[in-house]
């Protein structure tokens, strides 16, 4: 039934419509706006592919700020950059994964008032070494003459323990000039390395990141 009514409606009138009503709910979003895409399960129709959509989810308000579809995960970024026209997000950080550091996906951000928080991978080779190259080199002197800032947790549960330990460099002069002016309002460089243990068996993990501090 309900199926039957969704598909009479104007997709776009309704998206505008749920978004006037959620903004009207929360006000002006603020903390952490998590952007992630996800294919809808159960969402295949006969012959067509099944609905993929990118959300941007306020993490202190608990509610979806809005959402966008893409012709599968292969055009999330599109599905990104549209979203990211939709919303102000002035004192938010935008947090995304691999597939959205790319500049002008940074540039989008801090046009509508946001600063950001970007996974570095291999998408984006020469940055992802250039800021593992630093950290290995750092770490190896013990971070001597760098003002760096470090954190641990551990968090137990159900026979896996799991221990991350993050640093925060907020110094990126080391970074190549034409590196670090094309990411808009860069302002630091972290790095998240976890150690997980489950019945005596070890996995480790490192993860990058560019942050811009709010």
């Amino acid at each position: 039934m309900f199926g039957e009514v969704f598909r009479i409606l104007d997709a776009k009138v309704f998206e505008n419509c749920f978004r006037q009503w959620i903004a009207s709910l929360v006000g002006v979003a603020k903390g952490v706006v998590a952007f992630d895409g996800k294919t809808v399960r159960g969402s295949k129709d006969g012959p067509n592919t099944a609905l993929h959509m990118v959300s941007a989810y306020a993490t202190e308000r608990g509610v979806s700020l809005g959402q966008e579809g893409s012709a599968g995960k292969g055009n999330e970024l599109a599905a990104i950059k549209a979203l990211l026209e939709t919303l102000v997000l002035k004192g938010c950080i935008v947090t995304l994964d691999a597939l959205g550091c790319q500049t002008e996906v940074a540039e989008k951000i801090v046009a509508q008032g946001g600063d950001y928080v970007l996974a570095v991978k291999d998408n984006q080779k020469n940055l992802s070494e250039a800021v593992v190259e630093f950290f290995a080199t750092a770490e190896a002197f013990d971070f001597r003459n760098i003002d760096v800032q470090k954190r641990v947790w551990v968090d137990k549960d159900h026979g896996r323990l799991e221990t991350r330990r993050a640093v925060w460099v907020a110094d990126v002069s080391w970074m190549d000039r034409h590196m670090r002016e094309a990411w808009k309002k860069l302002g630091a460089v972290g790095m998240i390395e976890s150690e997980q243990e489950i019945k005596d068996k070890i996995s480790v993990g490192v993860a990058t990141s560019l942050p811009v501090p709010g």
